[in-house]
Formats: C-alpha cells, structure tokens, sequence
C-alpha cells in the first residue's frame, strides 16, 4: 500500500517538475493557495498537495456576477425564449425620483395588518401554542 502512495507521488511530482515557479505560482493563486515566499520545492510540494485534495479553479468575483447575471436574465425569457420580460432593475417609465406619492403608512397600520394577519392564520390553521403569549401590544 506504501508503495502504490510512493509512485502516486512520483508521477505528481513529474506532472509538476517541468513547470517554472511562475507557472506554479498562477497554478497555486488561481486555486487560492497561499504562498508566501516559498522557494521552487515548496511551490513543487504545495501544488502536488492541491491536486491531490482536487482543489478547483475559483471563479473570480468578475466572472461569478457574469454567471448570476445570465441566470437573472434567463429567467426573464419565456415560451422557450420567444418573449422576453424587460429586466425590473432597468424598468423606469412611469416611475417618479421622489417619494410624494408614496401612500401613507403609520405604525398603527402596521399593527392593524400584523393583527388581522394573525387573526386569519389563527382562523385557517388553529392557534399555535404559544402564539398569544408571544404578541406584543404597544
């Protein structure tokens, strides 16, 4: 067993042991390795242990916003891709830079909704132990 772990060493190291230590150093940085000031054999000795642990490439932020992105944008396509809904956050006819005509809201209103909300989930599904005792009035 000894043996087989030996020569699996082996061939890591002479997957490795042409490279230079710029090419290691990108290696290692893209898997988000840290490397400090290590000399060639430490570079050696810390890329055979990320591919042995099968560290992957990290997405940088760049192209991890590209991919959510594109997922925002797919789910705005429908009829397999026959219409396309107009993405919210570019929206803005008809909508006003102010907040004159926003509709009023006080905390009594607040309340009133939390209370008739809980009014109906006690109505439809019971009471919840401990609900009641858990209500706060002001």
């Amino acid at each position: 067993m000894a043996s087989l772990e030996r020569d699996s060493d082996a061939n890591e190291e002479d997957f490795f042991r042409n490279w230079g230590v710029e090419k290691l150093k990108s290696y290692l940085s893209a898997r988000e390795v840290p490397i400090g000031n290590t000399n060639k054999q430490g570079l050696l000795n810390l890329a055979i242990f990320a591919r042995k642990l099968g560290l992957k490439v990290v997405e940088s932020v760049e192209e991890n916003q590209t991919q959510v992105n594109n997922g925002r944008l797919s789910k705005l396509k429908l009829e397999e891709g026959r219409i396309t809904l107009p993405d919210p956050d570019t929206v803005t006819d008809g909508w006003e830079d102010n907040a004159l005509n926003y509709p009023e809201l006080c905390q009594m209103d607040v309340e009133k909704y939390w209370d008739e909300s809980n009014l109906m989930s006690h109505t439809l599904f019971g009471t919840a132990r401990g609900c009641r005792s858990a209500m706060v009035k002001y």
